[in-house]
């Protein structure tokens, strides 16, 4: 059994590898493209979640979308590692972001870009929507934009360096450059042509993110737009540094039902998955690890938000994690080799608590695939949360947690079990009593004694007991009565 479970293993690791060698292909007969050239992200989630938008874009005004590499830069968090929470936790509430922040350099930070094919099973996508890679493009156009739309300075969105000075939503307005070379996704690009997108320039057919009314940007709206202004641009950029804070996002929720499944949020999920070469890196991750089906995946949102959103989240610490735990899995009651915990957190005295009370109060070993290099760690969890036989989550405003839903869903698995905001509370144990179905003590008849006349009538009407016969009874002395 052992041997042949080993050879199903290697099988599908071999099978996986083989897929992933399949070739990638430029789309044919479109040479118009659309590519957003952000260099400004906060990590994998927003790298990726964009393209729910850009998908159909690209679709409804005919372009090939650039698939540019994932940014997963961000700040240096080293300084938290020694950190215990739960001695955050003892200090006022108002100081606990304060005192985590003074721990963090925002200045240090890594610069860490992944290409998408690296990551995502680009040929799929391929058979649905047209779509290249970064690299392919810098091939095909040698890096140059015909046309870049530049976003005026706005309080959540300002331009990059290169147009600061020259793209303002308000003043006078100074020429834009041409052929400006800019640094963006780690190459040097062209930018021919720029537009400096301002209110003025939306006009009426669009509204900034900031306007109350916002939420008319539909799909069908900036694809009207872009195509009557840019239509014949063979490569058209959008130079957004906070692509969410743009009038080119798209509130695709008022597009439903308008819009062919292919380009709906589900048929998107449908076509993004992960290449196969993450999953067999999972696959080999939990052989070496001595892990097998079935195993449970905690997904436990700690940095960031442990940080940022501190009253809310720093105080998901081990003690509040442990009991919801505990629930689930008697909730599926199954047993399981052992946990996969997933998680951003930078607290490792904290990690190694968790591991111990997992362990003495479960009896699942912890594992984890912590490399300590982002570019790998990410892809393998979400390999690891997509094929566990129980996803566990503590946060259900996590992107990356409701991403790995969707894929499990690809595979027929159980839905992922947020944790419960608040534990199963055990009543105390009642004793029974024989009124519980009859109403109050009170209305109870008050408990009967057996007595041997029950049969025979009351004590009234029971005849006086005879002495058996033979039986000797003592006369008793008559008492004098005596007067007092």
């Amino acid at each position: 059994f052992f041997f042949g479970m080993r050879l199903l293993f290697w099988c599908t690791v071999l099978a996986a590898l083989a897929a992933s060698a399949r070739p990638l292909t430029a789309p044919e007969g479109n040479t118009k493209y659309l590519i957003v050239t952000i260099e400004i992200e906060a990590g994998w989630a927003d790298s990726f979640r964009k393209y729910y938008d850009l998908l159909v874009l690209a679709n409804l005004t005919n372009r090939t979308l650039v698939l540019e590499p994932f940014d997963l830069s961000g700040p240096d968090i080293h300084g938290l590692k020694d950190v215990d929470p739960d001695e955050i936790l003892k200090a006022p509430k108002e100081e606990w972001v304060d005192l985590q922040r003074s721990k963090i350099d925002y200045q240090g930070g890594h610069q860490h870009t992944v290409p998408f094919e690296d990551w995502m099973d680009v040929p799929k996508l391929q058979e649905t929507y047209q779509v290249i890679t970064f690299a392919d493009w810098l091939t095909a156009t040698k890096g140059v934009v015909h046309t870049a739309l530049i976003q005026a300075e706005r309080e959540l969105a300002v331009p990059l360096p290169e147009f600061s000075d020259v793209c303002q939503e308000s003043g006078e307005q100074k020429p834009m450059p041409s052929d400006a070379k800019v640094d963006r996704l780690g190459q040097q690009l062209i930018f021919q042509r720029t537009v400096c997108i301002t209110r003025e320039e939306l006009g009426d057919s669009l509204v900034l993110p900031d306007d109350i009314d916002a939420e008319s940007n539909t799909a069908e709206n900036i694809s009207a737009w872009l195509n009557t202004r840019y239509a014949d641009v063979p490569t058209l950029a959008l130079d957004i540094s906070q692509y969410w804070h743009s009038p080119f996002r798209p509130e695709l929720h008022r597009s439903h039902g308008k819009l062919p499944h292919a380009l709906s949020m589900d048929g998107i999920r449908e076509a993004i998955t992960l290449n196969p070469r993450i999953y067999a890196a999972a696959a080999t991750f939990l052989q070496d690890t001595g892990l097998s089906a079935p195993y449970v995946c905690f997904h436990w949102r700690r940095g960031d938000v442990a940080v940022d959103l501190a009253d809310i989240f720093l105080p998901h610490n081990v003690a509040w994690v442990m009991p919801r735990l505990q629930d689930a899995l008697r909730k599926y009651a199954r047993e399981y080799t052992g946990l996969v915990l997933v998680t951003d957190s930078p607290y490792e005295i904290e990690i190694e608590r968790f591991k111990k009370a997992v362990k003495e109060q479960t009896g699942l070993p912890v594992v984890r695939h912590h490399t300590g290099d982002k570019t790998k760690d990410i892809a393998v969890d979400l390999a690891l949360g997509a094929k566990a036989d129980l996803m566990l989550s503590n946060y259900q405003g996590s992107f990356y947690a409701n991403w790995m839903q969707d894929e499990r869903k690809r595979y027929g698995l159980v839905d992922l079990e947020w944790l419960a905001e608040e534990p199963e509370q055990k009543p105390a144990p009642q004793l029974e009593m024989p009124w519980e179905d009859e109403g109050s003590p009170e209305g109870f008849p008050a408990p009967q004694l057996e007595m041997p006349w029950e049969d025979a009538g009351s004590p009234e009407e029971f005849p006086e007991p005879q002495p058996e016969e033979n039986q000797n009874i003592p006369e008793i002395e008559e008492i004098e009565e005596v007067e007092l």
